[in-house]
């Protein structure tokens, strides 16, 4: 079996891994796990932490919309454009590896 990571999976998808909705081997979710938090590492501290809240990564509690603007003093509008962007960023990390 193969542990190369498919291109086709986006961040949303990949943070979906753990409620098993994919029938990936445990070495490719070791793969994109390890993938995952060194393009995390790379993300300033806001895009992490946006990212973090937002997914559910770490606690595993999946922040809202409206919980994200208010932990970063912004609006709802302005805390999507940021997590759009975040995950964007995020994902152009991923593709290039």
């Amino acid at each position: 079996m193969s542990d190369e990571i498919p291109e086709e999976l986006l961040v949303n998808e990949i943070f979906e891994i753990e409620t098993n909705r994919f029938s990936l081997t445990p070495e490719q979710r070791l793969g994109i796990k390890i993938k995952v938090n060194n393009a995390l590492k790379k993300l300033n501290d806001r895009e992490r932490e946006m990212i973090k809240l937002w997914f559910g990564v770490g606690d595993g509690h999946l922040y809202t919309l409206e919980e994200v603007a208010k932990i970063f003093k912004t609006t709802k509008g302005r805390a999507q454009h940021l997590i759009d962007t975040a995950t964007k960023n995020l994902e152009k990390l991923l593709r290039e590896g």
